[in-house]
């Protein structure tokens, strides 16, 4: 018993894990003035996370959700403003 919980307790920590998620995202990109059809941009984005330790799944799904939906908010709008500087400077 006495040897049984330390051991326990390193194996736990030690314990690897890997998490998964990928989000996909759309954005529809119109002209103020309406010179132009409406444009749509689709992305995805994967976000994977390593790590040795105990946490639970839910924890692991919401933390990564999160963290790959801010990253595909900023790839589809980084597209965007590409797109409209391009646009733009063929005028």
């Amino acid at each position: 018993m006495v040897v049984g919980i330390p051991v326990t307790l390193i194996c736990l920590a030690a314990w690897p894990w890997y998490g998964e998620t990928t989000v996909e995202g759309r954005l529809e990109t119109v002209a103020c003035d309406g010179s132009r059809a409406p444009n749509t941009l689709v992305e995805s984005l994967r976000l994977r996370s390593e790590g040795r330790g105990l946490i639970r799944s839910a924890r692991l799904k919401s933390e990564q959700t999160e963290g790959a939906v801010r990253g595909l908010t900023r790839k589809l709008l980084g597209a965007a403003i590409a797109e409209a500087a391009g646009t733009q400077g063929g005028r």
